[in-house]
C-alpha cells in the first residue's frame, strides 16, 4: 500500500524522513539549521519535537508513503501533514479533554529544549521565524477567491517531505492528492506555501494548486524578507498557491480516492504496478471508458503515461484495465 494514515508509533520514522527530505531546504536547513551536519541528532530532534506537537493538534492529519526494505519490512519514505481550516476544524467539543494534549506537548518540548538545546540551529530566534512571519501574510487566507468562495475554510498542506532516495516515484503526488481530493469532495479550497525548489519546478501547480495568491515574504518587517537576521534570511520561495473551491453555483466534483489505487494491465508488459489517476472525476472511471493514468513501476523506472480502457470495476478504488 503506497500511502496510509500515520500512527503515533510512526513519529520517529516520520521525523527522520523530514530531516532527510528537507536536508537542503532553504528555510528549515540552510537558514534555520546551518549546523545540521555538525549536529545531525539535534536536527532530527527538532523535527521530532515539531511533529510530536502537531500530532496532538486534532486539526492535523499525517499521511505517510511506505516502501519495503530488502528484508520485506515496511519503511516510511514520505510524509504529508494536512491541516483542516475553518470553524471547529478539530471536530472536538469545547471541553473535550483531548484538547489538553497539544498544550502538554508544548510544555514537554519546552522542558526538553531547555535541557537539550538545538545546537544545529542558527539561534533560538531562527527556530520561530516562520511563525513570526505568518502575521505578515495571514490575511491571504481571509480573502475571497476569484470564484467568490472563502479561503479560510479548507485544507492546508503544512508539510510534504520525501526521502531523496525515493524521489521520482510519484509519492509526492499521491500525498498531495489525499488532501486535494478531500477538498474537492467537500467543496472547499486547498492551499500550500511552496518552497523555492518546488516553486521553481512548478510541482504544486502540476497537482492542482494553480492559483497564486501572494508570497510568504511580503510585508515590511517580515523576518523572511531579511529582517532581523540579515540577507541570509531572504527566502527565494514562499509562493502561496490555492486550489480554490468552486463557486456556490457549481457542483462539487466527485472524485475517486487515488490512495493506493491498483490496476491490472497486460502482465507481460508491465506486471502489477501502482498508478495515480490523472483524471479524478468518478464519472470517467467506469467500465468501457478510456482514462489517462500516470504509471509508476515499483522498480527503478520513472513515471510515464498511458491511455487505458476500463474493462471492469472491482470497487471504487480499483479496476481491471487494458492498454488501448
Amino acid at each position: 500500500m503506497p500511502i496510509r494514515l500515520a500512527r503515533a508509533s510512526d513519529l520517529p520514522a516520520i521525523s527522520a524522513c523530514c530531516a532527510a527530505g528537507f536536508a537542503n531546504d532553504e528555510l528549515f536547513s540552510n537558514l534555520i539549521h546551518p549546523r545540521r551536519q555538525q549536529y545531525p541528532a539535534d536536527y532530527v530532534a527538532f523535527w521530532h519535537r515539531r511533529n510530536r506537537e502537531n500530532w496532538w493538534d486534532w486539526a492535523h492529519t499525517y499521511i505517510v508513503a511506505t516502501e519495503q526494505d530488502e528484508n520485506g519490512n515496511e519503511i516510511i519514505v514520505g510524509v504529508a501533514e494536512w491541516e483542516k481550516q475553518g470553524p471547529n476544524a478539530t471536530g472536538l467539543w469545547r471541553w473535550d479533554p483531548r484538547r489538553l494534549m497539544k498544550p502538554l506537548q508544548i510544555l514537554r518540548n519546552a522542558v526538553s529544549s531547555y535541557f537539550f538545546p538545538n545546537r544545529a540551529a542558527h539561534s533560538p530566534e531562527a527556530l520561530t521565524i516562520f511563525h513570526r512571519a505568518f502575521p505578515f501574510f495571514s490575511h491571504i487566507w481571509q480573502s475571497m477567491s476569484p470564484t467568490g468562495t472563502r479561503r479560510d475554510n479548507g485544507y492546508y498542506l503544512d508539510l510534504l517531505a520525501i526521502d531523496p532516495r525515493f524521489h521520482r516515484r510519484g509519492l509526492g503526488r499521491l500525498l498531495c492528492n489525499w488532501g486535494i481530493d478531500k477538498a474537492r469532495r467537500e467543496g472547499v479550497c486547498a492551499s500550500v506555501v511552496a518552497s523555492g525548489d518546488a516553486e521553481s519546478k512548478g510541482f504544486y501547480q502540476s497537482v492542482g494548486f494553480v492559483t497564486p495568491a501572494g508570497r510568504a515574504t511580503e510585508g515590511e518587517g517580515n523576518p523572511l524578507s531579511g529582517y532581523p537576521l540579515g540577507a541570509n534570511a531572504i527566502i527565494k520561495g514562499g509562493l502561496i498557491l490555492f486550489m480554490d473551491a468552486p463557486s456556490s453555483g457549481e457542483a462539487k466534483e466527485e472524485v475517486v480516492e487515488t490512495s493506493g489505487v491498483m490496476v491490472e494491465m497486460e502482465e507481460e508488459r508491465y506486471g502489477h504496478v501502482g498508478v495515480d489517476i490523472v483524471t479524478n472525476r468518478k464519472s470517467e472511471w467506469r467500465e468501457g471508458k478510456s482514462v489517462t493514468v500516470t504509471v509508476t513501476e515499483f522498480g527503478e523506472t520513472s513515471e510515464f503515461t498511458e491511455v487505458m480502457e476500463v474493462k471492469g470495476i472491482r470497487n471504487e478504488n480499483s479496476a481491471v484495465t487494458e492498454v488501448r
